[in-house]
């Protein structure tokens, strides 16, 4: 669209040109009305260009805002990217630290385990013993 504007303000200046060129070789005494038109015309092609002026400039500042708050979200994008990485490492931290306390909570409970058996074997052992003296 920025560059359909520019092309249109040429082709109005050249309009412009051409137009103020016919009005100063026109003769002065037969052809004023034809000059008043091509007058007419002439003020018509120069608002058109100052409108077209305008949109342009107005886009030009849409697109710089455009590219300002682009960048801003580029960089707040960047950002986060980053805080999404350091949380992913702290968590895969976290959760090799677990399974490492948690595979020494499980060889306790193992040994405990065992020993607990031990234990019930040995207080059984001395019942039966106990109770054979007892007999």
């Amino acid at each position: 669209m920025h560059a359909c504007l520019i092309s249109r303000c040429r082709t109005l200046e050249a309009r412009v040109r051409e137009l103020e060129t016919a009005a100063a070789e026109a003769p002065s005494s037969g052809e004023t009305s034809e000059i008043e038109s091509k007058l007419r015309q002439l003020e018509a092609a120069v608002s058109d260009r100052d409108d077209l002026e305008r949109r342009l400039a107005s886009t030009t500042e849409e697109l710089d805002s455009t590219s300002a708050r682009l960048e801003s979200l580029r960089r707040e994008l960047d950002l986060l990217r980053q805080d999404n990485l350091s949380l992913e490492e702290g968590a895969k931290e976290q959760r090799e630290r677990l399974q490492k306390e948690k595979e020494e909570l499980d060889g306790h409970a193992s040994f405990l385990h065992f020993t607990q058996e031990q234990l019930k074997t040995e207080v059984g052992n001395i019942v039966r013993t106990a109770c054979m003296a007892c007999r």
